[in-house]
């Protein structure tokens, strides 16, 4: 009979815990399920950026560029939560490079803005290596947000390149099934059984 008490009390308590699958995406806003990619004021997205890849990853169709200075936000398509974020970025200091820097080439600097709810959770500066891939990198359990924003702040117009997106999503843990109105009758009748059969 302690067994059925046990048992009754485990099912009208217990909740699941959190769970977390990982989504990687190449070339954000190409693929169902992935990124979508917005660019924000001064900035436009010109699409696939093959430059970027014949300059890195060496496989076609994969990043993106934008013209203007580079500031876009990034949600999770159809929504959802990220628990961790890592992209890439290229930053070419020459123009004679398979996706150059235009004309004139500038070291930039980029803030990378976390935020849940339209509330902003952390900022943190990137720097990008010169001719070289920068990994950046919010690793799983530091924040728990639903966008996020890259901005250029050095006001220079040359381009960077952007890809291989990746994210944690986060599913909130199940909530502990309420006890129903009529459980505590039930588990005073079990126990009221337990002692009836004790004596």
């Amino acid at each position: 009979m302690k067994r059925i008490l046990a048992l009754a009390f485990a099912i009208f308590t217990t909740g699941s815990g959190a769970s977390a699958a990982t989504i990687f995406e190449d070339t954000p806003n190409e693929t169902a399920g992935g990124f979508d990619i917005f660019a924000l004021p001064g900035s436009s997205l010109v699409g696939n950026s093959d430059p970027f890849v014949a300059a890195t990853l060496g496989a076609p169709g994969v990043g993106f560029a934008i013209n203007g200075v580079e500031n876009f936000r990034g949600i999770l398509s159809g929504g959802g939560l990220m628990s961790s974020l890592s992209f890439q970025i290229f930053e070419p200091t020459t123009t004679q490079l398979a996706g150059g820097c235009n004309t004139t080439c500038f070291d930039s600097e980029f803030t990378l803005t976390l935020l849940f709810g339209g509330t902003v959770l952390d900022t943190s500066n990137i720097f990008p290596l010169d001719d070289a891939i920068t990994t950046v990198n919010i690793p799983a359990g530091s924040f728990i947000f639903d966008e996020f924003i890259v901005r250029e702040v050095s006001n220079t117009i040359d381009n960077e390149f952007f890809g291989n997106f990746s994210a944690e999503v986060f599913e909130p843990p199940v909530a502990a099934v309420p006890l129903p109105a009529g459980g505590g009758l039930l588990l005073g009748a079990l126990a009221l059984l337990a002692l009836r059969r004790r004596s």
